[in-house]
This record gives C-alpha cells, sequence and structure tokens, in this order.
C-alpha cells in the first residue's frame, strides 16, 4: 500500500473480547483515492480478482449500535 496516491495508513483491529471477528480500518485523503485504489489492477491482483470491470463496488460496512472491545494489533 506504501505510495499508493491519497493512502494514509490502516490498522488491523484484533477483539479483546470473545468475538473472533477482527477488522481493517483503512484511511484516505478522500473517497475518490480509495475508490481509484479500488478499481485498479494493483487491488484486483492483491485481492485475487481476475477482472477487475466485472468486481462488485462494493461501500464500507455501516455502523451498529453494538458495541465491540479491539486493540489494535497491526498499524501502519
Amino acid at each position: 500500500m506504501k505510495g499508493t496516491p491519497g493512502f494514509q495508513g490502516f490498522e488491523l483491529l484484533k477483539p479483546t473480547d470473545e468475538r473472533t471477528t477482527w477488522l481493517v480500518v483503512t484511511r484516505w485523503d478522500s473517497e475518490q483515492d480509495y475508490e481509484n485504489w479500488r478499481s485498479s489492477e494493483r487491488f484486483g491482483a492483491s485481492h485475487g480478482e481476475k477482472d477487475q470491470d466485472e468486481a462488485p463496488k462494493q461501500k464500507p460496512v455501516g455502523m451498529s449500535a453494538e458495541l465491540w472491545s479491539y486493540e489494535v494489533s497491526v498499524s501502519a
């Protein structure tokens, strides 16, 4: 990800309770920078997509009223 235009960093969040779901949080200068990366060949190659034109566009996950407890496991 280093050198990707608009990329600021990410955190890998590890649950501190009984949950088994880890979260990845990325930070970008703008939504357009994120979308540019999402539609890039680099993204497709790193996420196992063969044809980026056919990949479904996904929005970030919405918010929930459920409280989850995590600690940062990796930060870059």
